[in-house]
């Protein structure tokens, strides 16, 4: 068989396989870009590192509402805006509440479960129990408020000791947050130089970078065994920090006394004997941990970073921050209670929130439509 006959013969097998492919799609599906067979329009964003942008590039090209194909048959709907998503998310709200089952990092790394990844009714009441666990954390003995307190003195000690030299104080603020997370969760905080304590960090780092960014694996998971993938970095950085939430749980379980509570883990241990065994139990338990800290510790690291950067870059806000705070009865102690007579302060925390994106992508959404007798899923 001759070199033509073979281009030949790939060159039909393609138009079938994208004939197929086009084929599947619903009809009713928003514009989007023409997707190719097998890949879709993967190759459309490979190797970025900033995904957002080139979805961006397709909200000024097709509107607020575009259609990705990832891999195979992966319908995927971008939303933009806050009218589109206020329809998507609130007004048909009870349509997109799920999260996707068949993408690597739910399915092989988070396996579906714990508050962020998880779906029906198991994850609902979790998701209800760890709410009112934590909501008004006043348990133990120190409550929320004081960790964050005392966590504030321990940072700015911490970043008077750079002598004002320039540095990247990004990891210095997500040490500070984790630590409160931790407080809450343990009991206890981390000296900012424990290897276990720098390790969480760089898990933390890891999973975010690599979610941000574009993710193969998630349509082709074989790509996952491919040496050094990023499938495998995930993997493993989630793995890390279940076995450390592990360790610290068996730590809890050998000194629990249920009249002494003195923290998340301590709460969850005591709800055993009564909740239901499917919700409460150890595998929810660290799965919980390994979420909170996930989702608590970059986000609002970033929020302060950026809060920062804005300060620096508007000194005359800083100055009127500065004044009001120094002047304040409140100097000495910050209290939530009290904080409504620092308007200044109040009104420019909420500046770079504003003019930021903290996050540039929710976590994926897994959509159940029904019209009429027809279901489509995306």
């Amino acid at each position: 068989m001759t070199v033509f006959e073979l281009l030949l013969i790939a060159v039909v097998l393609l138009v079938i396989m994208y004939t197929f492919v086009m084929s599947r799609l619903p009809k009713n599906l928003p514009p989007g870009p023409t997707p190719i067979p097998v890949v879709g329009n993967l190759l459309d964003f490979h190797g970025s590192r900033q995904m957002y942008k080139d979805f961006l590039k397709y909200r000024e090209k097709y509107g607020n509402v575009v259609r990705l194909v990832l891999g195979p048959f992966q319908n995927v709907i971008l939303v933009f805006g806050h009218k589109a998503i206020h329809k998507a998310l609130i007004e048909q709200g009870k349509y997109f509440k799920f999260r996707p089952t068949k993408l690597y990092v739910n399915e092989k790394v988070f396996h579906s479960k714990g508050i962020a990844f998880g779906n029906g009714e198991i994850h609902q009441k979790l998701r209800r129990f760890t709410l009112l666990t934590l909501k008004d954390f006043g348990v133990g003995k120190k409550s929320l408020e004081e960790r964050i307190q005392d966590e504030a003195c321990i940072l700015a000690d911490e970043l008077e000791s750079y002598g004002g030299q320039p540095r990247d104080i990004r990891k210095i603020l997500q040490r500070a947050v984790a630590n409160i997370i931790a407080g809450i969760i343990y009991g206890s905080r981390l000296d900012y130089g424990d290897p276990d304590f720098l390790r969480l960090i760089q898990n933390i780092d890891t999973i975010f970078a690599i979610q941000s960014g574009n993710l193969p694996e998630n349509v082709l998971p074989f790509l996952a065994y491919l040496p050094n993938s990023k499938g495998r970095k995930i993997l493993n950085a989630y793995d890390d920090m279940s076995r450390y939430a592990k360790r610290r749980i068996k730590e809890h379980r050998e000194t629990f006394d249920p009249n002494n509570i003195r923290d998340f883990v301590d709460l969850y241990l005591k709800a055993e004997e009564h909740e239901d065994e499917e919700v409460v139990n150890e595998e929810n338990m660290f799965r919980v941990i390994v979420d909170l800290f996930n989702a608590g510790t970059d986000t609002t690291a970033t929020t302060l970073v950026w809060s920062i950067l804005y300060l620096m870059n508007n000194p005359d806000v800083q100055d009127k921050c500065q004044k009001e705070i120094t002047e304040s009865p409140l100097v000495s102690r910050i209290q939530y209670k009290r904080i409504h007579s620092l308007k200044v302060t109040l009104s420019t925390r909420s500046q770079p929130l504003f003019s930021t994106s903290i996050l540039s992508l929710l976590i994926l959404i897994f959509g159940k439509c029904q019209k009429s007798s027809t279901q489509r899923d995306s």
